[in-house]
């Protein structure tokens, strides 16, 4: 593959990237429901490390995941998807 193949590739891929966020953000601007969380059960956010935000930036997120976990009884932490996987998961 040529190295203007492999621009146009990932221009390509960008763009799909991009679409799909249009697609979502369009979505969630249709949905006229407003969600309280403070009545919901649980939350659940997810931590990929790996995912191209910087070590730096991880470890500062984790520490503050770290902090609400060990001083509120509202957080649960769990380690499920190791950073290796997000490779896969981004293509």
């Amino acid at each position: 593959m040529t190295r203007e193949e492999e621009i146009r590739a990932a221009a390509d891929k960008f763009a799909e990237l991009v679409r799909g966020e249009y697609e979502r953000i369009a979505l969630m601007k249709e949905d006229t429901e407003v969600k309280d969380y403070s009545k919901l059960d649980h939350i659940v956010i997810g931590i990929l490390p790996g995912d191209g935000i910087g070590p730096i930036i991880m470890e500062q997120a984790l520490r503050v995941v770290e902090e609400l976990v060990t001083y509120s009884h509202h957080f649960l932490c769990r380690e499920e998807v190791g950073a290796s996987c997000s490779t896969a998961l981004m293509g």
